[in-house]
């Protein structure tokens, strides 16, 4: 029973047990796609651990029997972190290294309702589990977090959602199951083996079955973003398992017709304060916006919660034209203009209630791209006098230099993580541009431009798949992006430019705030994917999961 966390194609397992059920190891390995390397040991051997974040950027707590200790991973070593409240094993995880949330588990021997918060470097009690359990399984974020699944010797069926403050029923497993994992947001999430074969899904509301694991296991980890792609991890098959299966849908049709995913945009609640230019973060039922443009730069931060905006924190330095990164419980701010200073080079960090300052940019400018994670962020182009393609990476404290982008803009727009990221359109002295560019973590490389001409549209996603929105061309129109082409999707309802430059959701459920058509507009839209069928001979189903040994 080992813990794990990442991408598909950039996971992390640690801990767990091997050869010997009674003993724990300090194990550590990075998956890069398609093989498994030897990463930095942990400082205390574990197992029956959990814990979430990125490959580079990543924590884990406790384990058997009652452990308090928690420890981060920086992408080679493991350093000690916070010491919890509660001891405990066989518990579940989420989160991100600087936002991380743990639950139930064992603590002596008997199941725990107990939940904690971590912000980076101490962790704090939260709301308590409905129903205390041990081997369950967890996904989402901190304050947008999800239990699934749990208990010993017979699992059961419970399904609790987390919105940072307290727990409230979700929609039961279709099969009752322990020692389970699972990966994904607390609207797309997959659960995966434990003591029932299966791997279901989940909407957000209720469970539906998919195809199960080649391999049965339980006590696996997991890596991945729900059920658009994940990782199932090694286990216990009943025998210790070193193997590696991915996850992913593909459309299946049966009879004549074939029917589509339509994304379509419907209203959501109104921002207070109307305003173009900001930054931005998020998902779409935990996100926030931070300064922009009114009639001048602002410093109000506003945060989502899926149906209504309430005002958050103010910047230190109010500003617009800025980029934003991480989750509403662990945000980023950088960049941007203010009264005197159109190349600002401040960064300011967030925990969800207040900003303090973070490692200044290496060269200041506004109307720059950006995303990522708090301790892992991507700065890219923007106006910046005679240096518009310099890319900066940030690792939770200071800005690095990374690869030139191919073509310089300002107004730009992209999506995806620190590693494996897409920039997109933008302004340029001769006028918007249909480009786009991909970054490995190193380099930009030239990929399929664009349909329209664009710049400071809306973003959501990761590099295959993607979503654009609004902007200076085409106001209204929304194209999403498979890591290889274009495809025009449905409009949103208002159009609108000077939208955040930055990741707001995912291609599958995007959010859409603020802007200027052709005055300042306070009203959000969310953007969700729907089955759409031609006729009743059309898809029995739209989607159907597909597990892959490695």
């Amino acid at each position: 029973m080992l813990g794990g966390d990442g991408t598909v194609n950039a996971a992390l397992a640690f801990g767990g047990q091997s050869p010997n059920p009674s003993t724990a190891t300090t194990c550590t390995e990075e998956y890069d796609g398609s093989s498994w390397s030897a990463g930095g040991a942990m400082n205390i051997a574990a197992k029956c651990v959990a814990g979430g974040g990125s490959q580079n950027a990543a924590y884990s707590a406790a384990g058997y029997p009652t452990k308090t200790n928690s420890e981060e991973y920086n992408g080679s070593s493991w350093s000690a972190g916070g010491s919890l409240n509660v001891g405990r094993g066989n518990h579940g995880a989420a989160g991100t290294q600087n936002a991380g949330l743990i639950f139930g588990g064992e603590a002596n021997n008997v199941g725990s309702s107990c939940t904690e918060e971590y912000d980076g470097s101490s962790w704090s009690v939260g709301g308590a589990l409905i129903t205390a359990t041990a081997f369950t399984a967890g996904s989402g974020t901190q304050n947008a977090g999800l239990k699934y699944g749990g208990g010993y010797p017979s699992g059961h069926t419970c399904t609790e959602e987390y919105n940072g403050t307290a727990w409230a029923s979700g929609g039961a497993l279709s099969e009752a199951r322990w020692a389970l994992t699972g990966a994904g947001t607390q609207n797309d999430s997959l659960a995966m083996g434990g003591n029932n074969p299966g791997v279901e899904k989940y909407n957000g509301t209720s469970w539906s079955t998919t195809t199960a694991l080649s391999t049965n296991r339980y006590g696996l980890t997991r890596a991945g973003v729900g059920s658009g792609g994940s990782l199932a991890v090694a286990g216990s098959s009943p025998s210790l398992s070193n193997l590696t299966e991915a996850f992913s849908e593909q459309e299946v049709c049966t009879g004549t017709y074939k029917c589509n995913l339509a994304g379509v945009w419907s209203a959501g609640g109104a921002m207070i304060i109307a305003r173009r230019l900001a930054g931005g973060a998020g998902i779409q039922n935990a996100a926030f916006v931070a300064g922009g443009y009114t009639d001048t730069q602002v410093a109000n931060t506003e945060e989502y919660n899926g149906s209504s905006w309430s005002a958050g924190g103010n910047l230190a330095q109010l500003r617009s034209s800025l980029a934003g990164a991480g989750t509403q419980n662990a945000g980023l701010a950088f960049g941007g203009n203010f009264p005197g200073n159109d190349h600002a080079d401040e960064t300011e960090e967030y925990d969800g209630s207040s900003w303090s300052n973070g490692g200044a940019l290496i060269t200041g400018r506004q109307g720059l791209g950006g995303y990522g994670l708090q301790d892992a962020a991507l700065a890219f182009s923007g106006w910046c006098g005679s240096n518009r393609t310099c890319t900066e990476e940030y690792n939770g404290s200071a800005w690095s230099a990374g690869g030139a982008l191919i073509g310089a803009a300002d107004g730009i727009g992209g999506f995806g993580t620190q590693n494996a990221g897409t920039r997109v359109g933008g302004a340029t002295p001769g006028g918007q541009v249909s480009v786009v560019e991909e970054y490995n973590g190193s380099t930009w490389a030239s990929a399929t431009a664009i349909p329209t001409v664009n710049a400071n549209m809306g973003n959501a996603g990761t590099q295959n798949a993607g979503l654009v929105f609004g902007g200076d061309t085409a106001d209204d129109g929304t194209c999403s992006y498979d890591g290889t082409s274009w495809t025009v999707e449905n409009s949103l309802i208002t159009g609108r430019n000077g939208l955040p430059q930055n990741c707001m959701g995912t291609q599958d459920a995007a959010l859409a705030a603020g802007g200027r058509n052709p005055s300042l507009v306070s009203c959000t839209e969310e953007y969700n994917k729907e089955c759409v069928f031609f006729n009743y001979q059309g898809c029995l189903r739209c989607l159907e999961g597909t597990t892959t040994s490695l």
